[in-house]
């Protein structure tokens, strides 16, 4: 599908176009293999209180209802509302909805007036949907504020410094006439730097980096053939780790002392 836009937009503009792409898609997106990522983020909840979990970007609710199941009460907010709506029937159908609360705008327009507090804020391939690097800070910051103390960000995006990303998206553009990588090129604002530097900025107790996805998850097989630990393995090596395809993170919040 050829997205009819041109490649100068500014903030509001860029926002109302994934708004309305992700409305356009809703359904497309949920039958994609997104979910095979969940076994890495599953390992990050390990030592994650449960309790309220507050998700950026829910979507059409395929990480939400792993994440009821996992105990959770779940929160999920996102700027499309066909996304919304498949989420709900989603959870709905397979899940405990008394579980699931939905929110349809911007995060951090509505995190702020939120009346609870979270035991873990969540942002699963979201965050390079952002405008630039002020809205994924402020969001960030946003989210730490509604932590309880001794809560917890967890998050897992595409890695802005591997060159999977713009050479398999522009190999698919050149196939299929398509011009998908406007859609995904903020990619490029997802750096390990950028990110510590702005976790670091809020004084948490502790930050964990994670590589994943030497092996794109997509791979023929992978959940079937379980190179689940080897994919870690070599996305962690160092002379490998800049090809890796995603970043993992992990930030908690001080407990009241």
């Amino acid at each position: 599908m050829m997205i009819q836009q041109g490649n100068h937009m500014d903030k509001d503009e860029f926002i109302e176009f994934q708004k309305a792409y992700m409305d356009r898609e809703a359904e497309r997106l949920r039958a994609t293999n997104l979910i095979d990522k969940w076994r890495p983020i599953e390992g990050l909840f390990r030592d994650v209180p449960r309790g309220r979990l507050l998700e950026c970007g829910s979507g059409t609710g395929l990480y939400s209802l792993p994440f009821i199941k996992l105990g959770y009460e779940v929160f999920g907010i996102d700027l499309s509302a066909e996304s919304i709506k498949s989420a709900e029937e989603f959870v709905r159908a397979r899940g405990d909805a008394s579980k699931y609360h939905t929110f349809h705008g911007d995060f951090n327009e509505i995190v702020p007036t939120l009346e609870v507090d979270f035991d873990v804020i969540v942002f699963i391939k979201v965050l390079h949907h952002y405008p630039d690097k002020e809205t994924i800070a402020k969001a960030i910051k946003v989210a730490y504020q509604k932590l309880k103390p001794g809560g917890c960000i967890v998050g897992m995006e595409p890695e802005g410094s591997s060159p999977y990303w713009f050479l398999s998206y522009k190999f698919i553009d050149f196939i299929r006439g398509t011009n998908h990588w406007f859609f995904e090129k903020n990619v490029k604002l997802i750096r390990r730097k950028f990110f510590k530097a702005t976790f670091e900025a809020l004084s948490p107790e502790s930050i964990e980096f994670r590589k994943r996805y030497l092996i794109p998850g997509s791979f023929p097989g992978f959940n079937r053939l379980n190179l689940h630990g080897l994919d870690e393995f070599l996305a962690n090596l160092p002379l490998l780790r800049a090809l890796a395809g995603n970043l993992l993170f992990k930030v908690k919040k001080p407990a009241k002392k």
